[in-house]
């Protein structure tokens, strides 16, 4: 553009645009605001909503987690930028990046900084902990969910007290990555949150370019997620119809109610320790002045 042009512009009241990388492709933008709408909620509903929002808590976690496995692979066949080996660094670079930053040397990058990079694994780490955790608690605590028949109330409770103190730590990494993202934005006077909106960062001096090209595998993306999901679902469907551990199970219907409710009322034979049931089978001819002899099959099965 000659001097005349720029004039020109200046007088009209426009600027030249700037040039802009895209850098965030769609995916990575609807993967990181699903991720902050979920912890948002959850972490409302798990720290303030109270025991009522559990089932729609842990219903959070499940998109939590599909979303954190997405990152995952995303993050290995998945666009240059999305990449983990493009944006993590070793100690050294780390360090160096940080004496930078501390001098006011430190360059721009298009992609995530190293600080950012490493943001990014450790909230990531949090967030497999707290849908772990949250597994065990809602099946040891709740009795519910895939892992009711896995986990005692007792071991439930040390895995809620991680779970609560995870939540904590993560509130308090989502703090510094908030305040990390306000102050480049600051530093680099480029809104960082409209760029994950938008997926593009303008071409300022003083930045460090070399993005990495890399041809993206979202039809892998796709089918190693799905196969993970459904083979996960399938082991959470075969969970939730196993027995709770350490609760009753509902004897309506069964040989058992069928044999004793017509004389009295059927308690749970979990009542009952095992060597008086074994005194009862032994007399069934002669129960209370009753013959209450079963088929003898039956009664094979139940003493075996």
């Amino acid at each position: 553009m000659s001097k005349i042009e720029s004039i020109a512009l200046t007088i009209a009241g426009s600027e030249p645009e700037t040039a802009t990388h895209r850098v965030w492709d769609p995916l990575i933008r609807v993967l990181h605001w699903t991720i902050v709408l979920s912890v948002g909620f959850a972490a409302w509903s798990g720290l303030v909503g109270g025991g009522r929002w559990i089932m729609p808590h842990a219903t959070v976690g499940i998109v939590i987690g599909i979303a954190v496995l997405t990152r995952l692979v995303w993050g290995f066949v998945g666009t240059g930028p999305a990449r983990f080996r493009e944006f993590l660094v070793g100690p050294v670079a780390l360090l160096e990046h940080l004496r930078e930053m501390a001098t006011g040397r430190a360059e721009r990058h298009l992609g995530h900084n190293p600080l950012g990079g490493w943001m990014i694994v450790w909230l990531l780490v949090f967030l497999t902990i707290l849908g772990v955790t949250g597994l065990l608690v809602l099946g040891g605590e709740f009795k519910a969910g895939p892992a009711k028949a896995l986990i005692a109330y007792s071991p439930a409770m040390v895995a809620h007290l991680v779970h609560r103190l995870a939540a904590w730590l993560l509130l308090a990494l989502v703090a510094l990555h908030i305040g990390g993202a306000l102050f480049e934005s600051f530093r680099t006077r480029e809104n960082l949150v409209r760029s994950m909106v938008t997926g593009h960062k303008a071409a300022l001096p003083r930045t460090r370019h070399g993005l990495a090209v890399a041809t993206a595998r979202p039809a892998m993306t796709l089918a190693l997620v799905a196969v993970i999901t459904a083979a996960t679902a399938a082991v959470a469907v075969v969970g939730m119809k196993r027995p709770v551990a350490g609760v009753p199970v509902d004897m309506a219907g069964t040989d058992y109610a069928a044999n004793c409710a017509d004389c009295h009322a059927a308690y749970h034979p979990s009542l009952l320790p095992a060597a008086s049931w074994r005194a009862v089978m032994a007399t069934l001819d002669d129960h209370f002045g009753e013959d209450a002899s079963i088929d003898p099959t039956l009664a094979g099965e139940i003493t075996a």
